[in-house]
C-alpha cells in the first residue's frame, strides 16, 4: 500500500474515532443539570405539601369559628332572652353559692356583651335545688357581689348592704342600681312565687 492510501485510511480512522467521541459527549448526561432538575421538583413538592397543610389548618380554624359556641337560652328568672355561652371565654370564671340552689359559675352573655351569673343549669358547679323547685319551695339566702354590677331580682324581699331595696330588673336601692364588688346581698323568696331567682350582671 502506498503512502497516499495509508494516509487516507489513517485520516478516515481518525475522523471515525472523533465522530464516536462526539456521540459519547452528546449522550453523556450533565449531572449538574440533573441535580438542578431534581432539586427544582423537590422544591415544588415541598411547597405543594406546605400549601396543602396550611389549607387544612385554615379550614379547620374556620369551621371552629363558625360553630356556635352555644344556643341562646332564656335566663329563666328574668324572662329575658340572653345569648349565654357556658364556657365564658370573655369573663373571669367566678363561683358563687345561692343558698339551697347550690353553686353556679359566671358565663358570658353575647347579647349584653358582659359577664353574668345566674341559676342556669348549664352554669351549675354543685348540686342543689332547681329553679323550678325554688319557685315552689322558696329560700332565704345571702351572698357577696362577685363583681361590680347590677342585680335582677323581682320576687319578694331583697336587702343590699343591709338596706331593704326595691325588687326589679334591675334592683334599685334609693335609685342606685350598680353595686360594688363584695357588697352583701340578702334575698328572701317566699314559696309559690313564680318570679323567684336572681341574676347578677357585671358592669361592661
Amino acid at each position: 500500500m502506498d503512502a497516499k492510501a495509508e494516509s487516507f485510511f489513517e485520516n478516515y480512522r481518525l475522523k471515525e474515532a472523533k465522530m464516536k467521541d462526539n456521540k459519547k459527549d452528546e449522550k453523556k448526561p450533565n449531572w449538574k443539570e440533573k441535580i438542578k432538575e431534581v432539586n427544582w421538583w423537590m422544591v415544588l413538592a415541598i411547597i405543594a405539601v406546605i400549601a396543602l397543610l396550611l389549607s387544612f389548618a385554615y379550614r379547620a380554624q374556620q369551621a371552629k369559628l363558625a360553630a356556635p359556641a352555644a344556643s341562646s337560652q332564656s335566663s329563666g328568672q328574668t324572662g329575658d332572652q340572653t345569648g349565654i355561652v357556658a364556657a365564658a371565654p370573655n369573663c373571669q370564671e367566678i363561683g358563687i353559692t345561692f343558698g339551697k340552689s347550690g353553686s353556679f359559675r359566671s358565663v358570658w352573655d353575647s347579647n349584653m356583651k358582659t359577664c353574668v351569673l345566674g341559676m342556669w343549669e348549664e352554669a351549675r358547679i354543685s348540686p342543689g335545688m332547681s329553679l323550678a323547685d325554688l319557685k315552689i319551695q322558696g329560700d332565704d339566702y345571702s351572698f357577696l357581689m362577685p363583681f361590680k354590677g347590677s342585680i335582677n331580682h323581682s320576687a319578694d324581699t331583697i336587702f343590699v348592704n343591709n338596706t331593704k331595696c326595691t325588687p326589679g330588673n334591675p334592683v334599685s336601692c334609693d335609685g342606685k342600681t350598680s353595686f360594688e364588688k363584695n357588697t352583701p346581698v340578702h334575698i328572701v323568696s317566699e314559696p309559690g312565687n313564680d318570679s323567684s331567682g336572681v341574676m347578677l350582671i357585671q358592669n361592661p
